[in-house]
């Protein structure tokens, strides 16, 4: 499928910060970026799950809500995104966000637009619209882990079978072959691993190198008829497996182990492309995560420029999932 931008908004946020949000169509013939504004908040995206006080969850799916306002002029063009947003198939419509757009353009978040999250105002001219996205975490629970009704066959590693089923996220169009999807961290480090040397950030490869048959994520019924995990399943099953959570930030998903206390300033993760293609990096990383009131306040990013504050500035440590 082609990615064509369908609506485009650009604000500057209230710490000077650059953004650009696009409507776009997966399967759409050409771009159109009809212009459209935002409101006073300009996008809310929140984390579900990870409120003070509570297990951190093995998946923590994450939503974006904005108030869209058009030129009246462009009233039918808008009206006819609202109708096929209910009309086409789910995952062919998304909100895509990007952080400097006059800069680097890069890709902040990304999910499918809920049909039943829109809201229209009934008031005449019909000018200010709420929409919802998600990140296609919670909507994995309803898809098979299978290769197109096949059952998968061998083993692959731990890191190959969390992105085998992360691909399922309805909008997994929007990403290119070459884009980064996934980041894996590597805190799982065997001594008796070719080539390890402490501390633990040294690459090792374990998210590459450590297999698990496919039979572990389906059951023969007595018929002989394989019963199949969701994918939202495998991964849940990966994560308590690990202790880690998996989440969306910065245009990709995250595999992080949970309650690291890590002695050096980074530590190494292998990143996959959506082709799948992997490489060791760097990363530089807190000792903790930080909550509050279920917002994600700091999260790991390439190169040592610390975090990104999303709401709030009391903070506590999320306890690790025991």
């Amino acid at each position: 499928m082609a990615v064509h931008v369908q609506g485009r908004a650009e604000f500057t946020g209230i710490n000077d910060e650059d953004w650009r949000i696009d409507i776009v169509h997966l399967a759409g013939p050409t771009d159109n970026p009809v212009e459209f504004y935002v409101g006073g908040d300009g996008f809310v995206l929140n984390y579900d799950n990870a409120g003070e006080f509570e297990e951190c969850p093995t998946i923590m799916g994450s939503s974006v809500s904005f108030t869209m306002m058009f030129d009246p002029d462009n009233r039918s063009h808008f009206q006819g995104l609202f109708d096929d947003f209910n009309a086409d198939p789910e995952g062919e419509w998304a909100v895509a966000i990007y952080k400097d757009p006059d800069g680097t353009n890069t890709l902040y978040w990304v999910g499918t637009i809920l049909p039943e999250g829109i809201v229209v105002e009934d008031i005449d001219p019909h000018e200010q619209v709420s929409i919802t996205a998600v990140d296609g975490l919670g909507q994995l629970d309803g898809i098979d882990f299978n290769d197109d009704g096949t059952p998968y066959q061998g083993a692959a590693s731990y890191g190959a079978i969390l992105w085998q089923a992360l691909k399922k996220v309805p909008h997994i169009d929007y990403w290119q072959g070459s884009d980064y999807f996934l980041y894996i961290f590597e805190d799982f480090v065997a001594s008796n691993y070719a080539g390890y040397t402490s501390p633990v950030t040294t690459p090792s490869g374990i998210g590459l190198l450590s297999q698990i048959t496919y039979e572990t994520f389906n059951n023969v019924d007595n018929d002989g008829e394989p019963q199949y995990f969701s994918a939202k399943e495998v991964i849940e099953s990966l994560c308590k497996t690990l202790n880690c959570t998996v989440f969306m930030y910065e245009g990709k998903f995250w595999f992080m182990p949970l309650g690291v206390k890590q002695s050096q300033t980074s530590a190494t993760a292998v990143y996959l492309t959506k082709a799948g293609r992997g490489q060791h990096e760097r990363h530089h990383v807190w000792q903790n995560l930080w909550w509050q009131h279920g917002q994600l306040l700091q999260a790991p990013r390439m190169g040592t420029h610390g975090g990104t504050t999303i709401q709030g500035s009391e903070a506590h440590t999320q306890l690790p999932r025991r």
